[in-house]
């Protein structure tokens, strides 16, 4: 008799693109409006059941709509009627100080720090705001989004049960601690 699958969270899925669609929007609205950037955001698509290992080029329309595309798979979609949404990073981006500092992460500590502090206010655009290149990501932020950074990172590393994750975010606090010794600095 063949055994039958069930799904343990049936919302799983749905939540899943929610999260993915919730990204796309605060990664589109974290800069300015109108250009295509190549955000740090995974792509979701499996082409031939195996992870798209590509990473989003998202662009805030001044139309109204945001549009993304995966340069390694071709896939992409546009989003309507995100205004207002808590995802939409808009007030965010254009308050305040501009990003003036700059850390480099690789892909696998980009994606522990996304996992850990997503959903962190303080952080939404340090991480959002994020920009891939094929040298690493480029974390940018100010001198204070960054010292609150360290401080959740250092919470978070002696917190953390997993071994390897507490590595990974250790790396990530030593570089951002090294960027905020020289802003002391100046």
């Amino acid at each position: 008799m063949r055994k039958e699958r069930r799904n343990k969270n049936p919302l799983g899925p749905a939540r899943r693109m929610a999260r993915f669609i919730n990204e796309v929007i605060a990664a589109a609205t974290a800069l300015s409006q109108g250009e295509w950037r190549h955000s740090a955001i995974p792509c979701r698509r499996r082409p031939q059941h195996q992870r798209c290992s590509g990473r989003l080029l998202v662009c805030n329309k001044p139309e109204g709509y945001i549009e993304w595309t995966c340069p390694r798979c071709n896939g992409g979609g546009v989003i309507h009627h995100w205004q207002g949404s808590l995802w939409d990073m808009t007030d965010v981006a254009n308050d305040g100080e501009i990003p003036a500092f700059e850390v480099v992460v690789t892909e696998q500590e980009y994606d522990a720090l996304r996992k850990r502090f997503a959903s962190c206010f303080l952080h939404e655009r340090v991480i959002y705001g994020a920009v891939y290149t094929p040298e690493g990501i480029i974390l940018r932020g100010t001198g204070e989004e960054f010292d609150d950074l360290a401080e959740d990172l250092a919470l978070n590393v002696d917190s953390t049960r997993s071994e390897r994750t507490r590595i990974i975010l250790q790396k990530v606090l030593g570089r951002v601690e090294a960027l905020l010794g020289k802003w002391s600095l100046d």
